[in-house]
């Protein structure tokens, strides 16, 4: 871990450790050997928080042995006192509220000096109000309310994990503005070309190319003037966006391109419907008395 760190200050990156477990000898060897912050787990009492918090400072505030010209320190000469001061300055205590006392004891743990940031533990405190995995129930949702509360008031941070935006998000959102400009550029060449051609082109015995508008949805169904039109702008509107949100929380691969295809063929229809006021209609799939006509 000194190695980390040491890469860590390099870069220009603060490092923050979770210890081990709750003792004396984790905090003093991993502040020594470079750490900036500790998150400590399950914090339950003020009681508790003030030894964590002394843990982290020399004396006479607390009981931090003294180690000066090593890691945390760049391996540099200079004044005992100045260095213990700017060690304790920058050092950030975290607190992890994730049991039923800790979120019950969380304005108290707040309240202690040199308890900088309340962190929640989701997934222990579900587990400790005996709802697991329950991250929406509204008990948690309250602890969670709780905790903000409680750093707030006194000036201090609340931290929580926070869920990284996975590849098939930004896939699926990628995709759906390719397929609308995809779907612009082709309908602004079929139609000029089929203008100048006629709006009936055979192209293989079972498709032809054919020019219709298309104003109200598949095979021109509820059709109804104006009223309509924008009705149905308003209704595939409100289906984009729920599709947007199902597709935001998606984590999986697949089914995110295919939320983004969907997504960018109904923009694409909504930009017809405003800009041209009806849906252009080319691809006209038959078998026999089968018909299959796919808006482009």
């Amino acid at each position: 871990m000194k190695t980390q760190f040491a890469l860590c200050a390099a870069a220009g990156i603060i490092p923050f450790v979770r210890p081990p477990g709750k003792a004396y000898s984790y905090t003093s060897r991993l502040l020594d050997v470079g750490a900036f912050g500790l998150l400590y787990q399950m914090v339950e009492s003020a009681e508790e928080a003030r030894e964590l918090v002394a843990w982290t400072r020399y004396p006479p505030t607390g009981v931090r042995g003294a180690v000066f010209g090593g890691a945390h320190d760049d391996y540099t000469d200079g004044d005992m006192a100045e260095k213990a001061v700017a060690a304790m300055d920058r050092t950030v205590v975290m607190a992890l509220i994730e049991t039923k006392a800790g979120l019950e004891n969380v304005d108290e743990i707040m309240a202690v000096d040199g308890v900088d940031i309340a962190h929640l533990g989701h997934a222990d405190l579900s587990l400790s109000l005996g709802i697991p995995g329950q991250f929406d129930h509204p008990d948690l949702q309250g602890g969670i309310d709780k905790i903000v509360e409680a750093a707030t008031k006194v000036g201090k941070a609340a931290g929580a994990m926070a869920p990284t935006r996975r590849k098939p998000v930004w896939a699926g959102f990628t995709l759906a503005g390719v397929v609308v400009a995809l779907d612009q550029v082709s309908k602004a060449w079929l139609l000029a070309w089929l203008e100048e051609q006629g709006a009936w082109q055979q192209v293989t015995g079972f498709f032809n190319l054919v020019m219709v508008w298309n104003r109200g949805i598949s095979f021109g169904m509820f059709q109804s003037g104006e009223t309509g039109r924008w009705l149905l702008v308003l209704f595939s509107t409100l289906v984009c966006l729920g599709m947007a949100i199902w597709l935001w929380r998606q984590n999986k691969f697949w089914p995110g391109l295919a939320l983004g295809a969907v997504i960018g063929g109904a923009l694409g229809n909504i930009i017809d419907r405003i800009w041209r006021g009806a849906v252009a209609d080319f691809f006209d799939f038959h078998m026999k008395y089968l018909y299959c006509r796919k808006h482009s």
